[in-house]
């Protein structure tokens, strides 16, 4: 009995002192916000021709910055497959933007956030994902301050350890008082 309890407070210290540096590892990955990125993009290089505040939108696509509605129209986008997606298909291929337009090329960088905005499902601007290989640098959440929950962990091991140690001496007759 005893020694189950003392392997129940080791793991229990072993999670205490593992997790919180876990904690900070996942809060030190850049999280983007990819719906935001693509947004700038479109605003900058694709709204002189398919914005909302044109009378006559090119391609009858005046809503590029409407990001739900451009994830809905199944027709440009697929989520989360851009290689299936003609708008990422017109990118690559620089047809989009045309060679002729006022606002220039595509950067590579742009490219890229077109492509991972609809990889990650064609998020709306407000959406933040965790971004394991970032290709546009973006600030870091602030670490995760869990120094209070450590202390509660660790609190708890220990009174975990003195009942398994005072209940295992009461658990074989022994009394607390004679035995100190």
């Amino acid at each position: 009995m005893k020694k189950r309890w003392l392997s129940v407070a080791g793991s229990l210290a072993l999670f205490a002192l593992c997790r919180p540096g876990m904690a900070n590892a996942q809060s030190n990955l850049p999280v983007r916000n990819i719906g935001g990125e693509v947004r700038a993009v479109f605003a900058s290089r694709c709204a002189g021709c398919h914005g909302p505040d044109l009378a006559k939108p090119k391609g009858r696509f005046g809503y590029i910055l409407d990001l739900r509605q451009v994830a809905a129209n199944h027709e440009m986008v697929i989520p989360g497959q851009p290689t299936e997606s003609e708008l990422w298909l017109l990118v690559q291929q620089d047809k989009m933007p045309p060679t002729d337009s006022p606002r220039g090329a595509l950067t590579l960088e742009e490219k890229e956030v077109i492509r991972a905005w609809i990889a990650a499902g064609a998020p709306n601007a407000s959406a933040l994902s965790v971004d394991s290989h970032p290709s546009v640098q973006s600030e870091p959440m602030a670490p995760v301050r869990s120094r209070p929950v450590r202390l509660l962990l660790i609190a708890g091991v220990l009174l975990t350890a003195l009942a398994a140690h005072f209940g295992g001496l009461l658990d074989h007759g022994a009394d607390f008082f004679s035995s100190y």
